[in-house]
């Protein structure tokens, strides 16, 4: 048998067969395009998981007319619990031996799944990674893109470089087995910093492939997009519990993640401030992290002088305020 048809033969066995996780609430303007990137994947070989979080839209149809088409198509309902308990669902349930997740209102590009596979088998990787770029962009090089391999600690590093495949749990390709005693963390904004971080701490390998195969789409109505008090202290609260387990992380990236990131943090409890609708847990909150790494602050080059002056006044203020 020559190799194409091996490969052929190997990419229809259960060994190769992928779970793609979708958790769908109220995306019924974008779940067809969504699910029509998955059901026309090069790779056949897949069982496509929609996990109705609750949905009061047309998402709701969408799922279980799309279910009636595919017989790859389970659909799952179930009271509303947020995105990591809709992971979950989906993760208990998943029958192949990989895992892949994706936004219901993000798409793929037709060859993702067949080319992390590949490169996930290739390179005997746990998991492997790629690009993801927003809607509409046409940049692909399949020729001129090579699949890295980087070690756990090596790749839990690149997490936090802005020009890497970040920490979502999009664009990714995972052994199942990796998710054998590790979930996403309800109630909590932010869960992928903490469970992809976990995810890589217990792989052997990781490979990234700098691709742009997952499109993310920009809604001002997404968890990604709304800006939340409560969102900016679960992601700090996330990356120093990172940080607190990894020596190495915590000596390369403590200022640059979490001081760089209050930034954009003081202006909004700033605003809340003024406003008079900042509650006594975000000021007590805030005035600790204030006094505990003010010198980091002063210190962090993405800080201009105005502000470093401004901050023992910050402190004073909130201080006063709480």
């Amino acid at each position: 048998m020559c190799v194409s048809r091996r490969w052929v033969k190997c990419m229809e066995s259960s060994e190769a067969k992928i779970s793609v996780i979708i958790p769908v609430y109220n995306t019924g303007s974008y779940l067809g395009e969504c699910l029509c990137s998955i059901i026309h994947q090069t790779h056949h070989n897949i069982d496509i998981l929609l996990i109705d979080d609750g949905s009061t839209d047309l998402s709701l149809a969408l799922c279980d007319k799309a279910s009636a088409i595919d017989p790859r198509i389970r659909v799952i309902h179930q009271v509303n619990g947020g995105l990591s308990r809709a992971c979950n669902t989906g993760i208990s349930l998943a029958r192949g031996k990989y895992l892949s997740f994706i936004d219901s209102d993000d798409y793929a590009h037709p060859k993702m799944l067949e080319i992390l596979l590949k490169n996930l088998i290739q390179g005997a990787c746990d998991v492997q990674c790629c690009d993801s770029t927003s809607v509409g962009f046409k940049g692909l090089e399949f020729s001129k893109a090579k699949n890295q391999l980087f070690s756990n600690d090596e790749a839990i590093s690149k997490l936090f470089d802005d020009n890497a495949y970040k920490c979502y749990a999009r664009n990714k390709l995972y052994k199942k087995e990796l998710f054998e005693k590790i979930r996403y963390s309800g109630g909590r904004l932010c869960e992928d910093i903490q469970t992809t971080h976990k995810i890589f701490k217990i792989s052997k390998c990781i490979g990234y492939i700098r691709q742009p195969l997952y499109f993310y789409r920009i809604r001002r109505e997404s968890i990604t997009q709304s800006y939340r008090f409560d969102e900016n202290r679960d992601f700090i609260d996330a990356i120093n519990g990172v940080l607190s387990d990894s020596k190495f992380l915590a000596d390369r990236y403590y200022d640059r993640l979490s001081v760089g990131y209050m930034i954009n943090y003081l202006a909004y409890i700033n605003l809340k401030l003024r406003n008079r609708s900042a509650i006594a847990s975000d000021i007590e909150w805030l005035s600790s992290f204030l006094h505990s790494h003010w010198p980091l602050l002063f210190r962090h080059r993405n800080i201009s002088i105005k502000h470093k002056i401004a901050l023992p006044l910050y402190c004073r203020i909130v201080t006063i305020v709480g």
